[in-house]
This record gives structure tokens, C-alpha cells and sequence, in this order.
């Protein structure tokens, strides 16, 4: 194998400022000018879309954490919550296949790139850095969302990577799952008002959310505790899955506790 170093377009950039400088040497007055009067040579750069260097794409995606990334999120957590029937293992309980989850509709399961983005999951992979066919787990973030705290509502996507910082003022917003629950209901109350009809209904998702209060807790991770609460539906006793990881991450031990 060997490498090679592409110019792209830059070499005509040098040419084009030469003959910009002989023939029109008022173009350079002021950098708006100059770049009318460029843009009239090298069309590329007229297409905002693309690098006029390289034509990689230039765009740039928002994402918001709104109520269909907040429903997924609750009924990936109400999955981890039943895996952990079957298995002590947090690791292993954390892996949702989406595809195969119940109740998701094939807009909300079509929301992963979206969450990812958002940094609320993240792709379960094999020893060799491979995906996890159609598998997913829920961040730190998922689980501080759920938990109620505020998360970013916003996130930008360049080339394939998030990015928190930027010029738009929305980056610098957060959020909680409780806000945008509020934000749906109010939304879908005002399309009501004036004969509409919301085109999802997450009512019995809020109520689940509402009822069960279904997240977990992440208590100093750097030390190893995991702590995993719920309030019981039937006896509506708060109980709590604790974990202990050693450092290499292997659980030490587990307790269940549950009480008024």
C-alpha cells in the first residue's frame, strides 16, 4: 500500500487570484466583492453544499431530543428493566435488539442514529469493534435523561461526528424528559384546539413513564457502584438493583432491596 496527497481544487485558487489581480483589481477592495467576482470563474464555490476544494458535503444536522426519541428511550429502558429478570449482569441486560423490541412503532425504532447522535445510546459491539446487528445500549446520558436530569436538546452533526460546540445558539440548550413530555402534550393540545389530530400518540408511554418512574441511577461509575431503582407496581415500594464493579468491570457482588 502507499499514500498520495490529493490537491483538490486549490491549485486554480492561485491562477484565479492572478488573473482576478490583472484584470479586475477592484475585486480586491473587500472580501464580499472579491468573492463575487470569484464566483464568477469557479462556480463551485457558488454551491454552499459542497468544499469547492475537495466537493465533500458541507452539511450539518441538528438534532433535537424530542418525545419520539424520548418514547424509544423509555421502552429501551422497560426492556434493560425485564432483561434484568433473567440476568444479573447489567452489561448483558443493557443490550436491546430494536427490531425485535414490543410496542415500537417503525418510526420510533428508525430513531437510532438520531439517539446516537444525541449520545443517549450507543452501538453494542463485538471484541473486533464490529456493531452488534440491529443491538443497542443506553449511555450514561439515557440513563441520566431518564433519571431526570438535564441533557443536551440539542446536538450538531458534521460528516458523521456530534458536535457540542458551535455558533448556533441552540447547542448551548438542555433539557429534561419531563420538558419534552410537557412540550408534546401542550403541542398536541393546541393541534386539538384547532381540529387537528397529533400524528403519534405517547399517552401511554408518559403514563408509563409517570406510573413506574423506570430508570436507573449511575452513582460515581468511576468507582464501580451502579445503583438501578423503580417503584413496584403492584406494592409501589421503591426497590433498588445494586451492583458492585470491581475495576476491570466483572460485578463482585448484587443486592435487591425494596421498602416504603
Amino acid at each position: 500500500m502507499s499514500k498520495m496527497v490529493k490537491e483538490g481544487n486549490l491549485p486554480k485558487v492561485w491562477d484565479l487570484m492572478v488573473k482576478l489581480h490583472r484584470e479586475s483589481p477592484q475585486a480586491f477592495e473587500n472580501p464580499a466583492m472579491l468573492k463575487e467576482y470569484a464566483s464568477q470563474h469557479w462556480t463551485s464555490l457558488k454551491d454552499k453544499t459542497r468544499c469547492p476544494n475537495c466537493r465533500a458535503s458541507m452539511l450539518a444536522y441538528m438534532f433535537e431530543f424530542d418525545m419520539p426519541n424520548a418514547s424509544m428511550l423509555i421502552q429501551m429502558a422497560e426492556v434493560v428493566r425485564h432483561n434484568l429478570t433473567k440476568t444479573d449482569s447489567f452489561n448483558e441486560a443493557n443490550r436491546v435488539h430494536v427490531q425485535s423490541m414490543p410496542n415500537a412503532t417503525y418510526a420510533m425504532k428508525s430513531r437510532t442514529t438520531q439517539m446516537s447522535k444525541l449520545g443517549l445510546i450507543a452501538k453494542v459491539l463485538t471484541s473486533e469493534k464490529n456493531h452488534v446487528s440491529g443491538t443497542w445500549l443506553i449511555t450514561t446520558r439515557g440513563w441520566n435523561a431518564l433519571a431526570g436530569y438535564q441533557v443536551p436538546k440539542w446536538v450538531e452533526s458534521f460528516r458523521a461526528k456530534s458536535n457540542r460546540e458551535g455558533d448556533d445558539p441552540r447547542l448551548q440548550e438542555t433539557t429534561t424528559i419531563g420538558e419534552v413530555m410537557t412540550s408534546w402534550k401542550k403541542t398536541t393540545r393546541d393541534k386539538m384546539l384547532r381540529g387537528k389530530k397529533a400524528s403519534n400518540d405517547y399517552t401511554h408511554v408518559i403514563t408509563t413513564y409517570d406510573n413506574h418512574k423506570d430508570w436507573v441511577h449511575f452513582a460515581d461509575v468511576s468507582n464501580g457502584f451502579i445503583l438501578w431503582s423503580w417503584v413496584d407496581s403492584n406494592t409501589q415500594w421503591l426497590c433498588s438493583h445494586s451492583f458492585w464493579y470491581s475495576p476491570n468491570f466483572h460485578r463482585t457482588r448484587a443486592k435487591v432491596q425494596c421498602g416504603r
